[in-house]
């Protein structure tokens, strides 16, 4: 009978076991989401502080426990560090998650010193208003154009522009930038002054962007051939000038021009004039580097010029500066290339096709 007892005891504890089990609830095991990846910048290679936000936890037994390893507030070196959390429930159960912490050391331009060098366009010859010339003829509309005031925007310019954006890429890195442009210049007498500046300034980086003035010459009469080779053999000079010193060169290619516009010399003859300024260029070696300004400008006459045809309008300016900087940018990590100056010494660009005028 004692064991018929026990039996039936031990039967209706198990019973009354099971319908607790049965009837209590159960908890999900704790889960843990990360933030998103966090990514700082040290202006000189030193650890920063980073501060995140915290992970999001839920299920698990209340209360619920969050850490993360190293935490919000700490010091980040250079590089990516795995920032480790976990959540732990009442049952002492855990779950974990991980994301990274980037800290990039700010790049370092290895030339600080530029000087641009050209005519009006480098200047920052803003749109002047072009005067009536209705029945006039191009000679005619020019010759009035010559007694026009020039009126230039040092702060419009795209050296300036440029400016800003080197040392927002580039900050504390002394980065300096004298315009040197001379409105109404052409290539000859650029070829003339340029030594004096490279001389006065001592600059590591020459962007060159010259010629349009020189179109002038085709609307007088000009063989369009003679032109744009005193263009290129010009541009070639100052190049070779400026490398003989050990100074690095971004050239420009020309803008479009609309034509029908007042300053709108020989737009016909800039594509082919800047042909002849990309074979140039490629031929000129290591240290020489083509930024293709009409490429840039979509290679027509668009929302980009100011009124007159000729001058670039503030869009356009600023997308010069944005050529400009994008090309430069290969400055981060390229080494300085040997002095060249070129082997042949010639004088004569390829011959191309007249389209006549």
């Amino acid at each position: 009978m004692n064991k018929i007892s026990a039996a039936l005891t031990a039967f209706l504890v198990a019973l009354q076991l099971g319908c607790e089990s049965t009837t209590k609830p159960t908890t999900l095991s704790p889960s843990i989401s990360c933030p998103s990846a966090v990514t700082e910048q040290s202006l000189n290679g030193a650890p920063v502080t980073v501060t995140y936000a915290p992970p999001t936890a839920s299920g698990g037994e209340a209360p619920l426990t969050t850490s993360c390893t190293p935490s919000s507030g700490s010091s980040f070196n250079v590089g990516t560090t795995i920032v480790a959390c976990t959540v732990l429930d009442a049952l002492h159960r855990t779950a974990s998650c991980t994301f990274p912490v980037t800290v990039l050391k700010v790049p370092q331009l290895s030339e600080t010193k530029y000087v641009a060098f050209g005519d009006s366009i480098t200047q920052g010859q803003i749109d002047t208003p072009c005067p009536g010339q209705v029945g006039a003829t191009l000679q005619e509309a020019l010759k009035s154009l010559r007694g026009l005031e020039r009126i230039v925007d040092p702060a419009r310019s795209y050296p300036t522009k440029l400016l800003t954006l080197l040392t927002g890429r580039y900050p504390g890195q002394g980065i300096t930038m004298f315009n040197a442009g001379l409105g109404g210049e052409t290539v000859e007498q650029g070829q003339a002054r340029l030594p004096g500046v490279l001389t006065a300034q001592k600059p590591q980086v020459l962007l060159l962007q010259e010629g349009a003035n020189d179109l002038t010459g085709i609307a007088f009469g000009s063989p369009p051939y003679t032109v744009m080779s005193t263009i290129v053999n010009g541009l070639r000079a100052m190049i070779r000038e400026a490398r003989r010193r050990g100074i690095l060169v971004f050239v420009g290619t020309l803008l479009p021009q609309r034509a029908g516009s007042c300053r709108a010399y020989a737009p016909e003859y800039i594509a082919p004039t800047n042909d002849l300024i990309r074979v140039m260029v490629a031929g000129e070696g290591p240290g020489v580097t083509l930024v293709d300004l009409y490429a840039a400008f979509g290679g027509v006459a668009g929302d980009l010029l100011s009124p007159d045809g000729l001058h670039p309008n503030d869009a356009g300016y600023q997308r010069m500066a944005q050529d400009f900087f994008e090309n430069i940018q290969q400055l981060e990590t390229m080494a300085r290339p040997p002095i060249t100056v070129g082997e042949t010494g010639g004088q004569v660009v390829p011959p191309v096709r007249r389209t006549g005028r």
